[in-house]
């Protein structure tokens, strides 16, 4: 999980994944994994963000960042 922001603009993105621990993934981009936050934090049940301000929270936190 990466939490970026932008100093200048103040966005704030996410860039999130869950991969196998396997060989796998030796044969796959590493895009194919790529998830929202709350995916990690339902499959972990952590609140990675709690701090964040909230509405900045659940901005990043719904969607599945797009590589430009």
């Amino acid at each position: 999980m990466i939490l970026i922001e932008n100093s200048k603009t103040e966005e704030v993105d996410m860039i999130t994944a869950i991969m196998p621990n396997s060989e796998k993934v030796k044969r796959t981009d590493w895009t194919d994994y790529l998830v929202s936050v709350d995916k990690v934090e339902s499959v972990t049940g952590h609140d990675f963000f709690a701090y964040l301000n909230d509405a900045v929270e659940s901005v990043i936190k719904s969607k599945i960042y797009q590589l430009p």
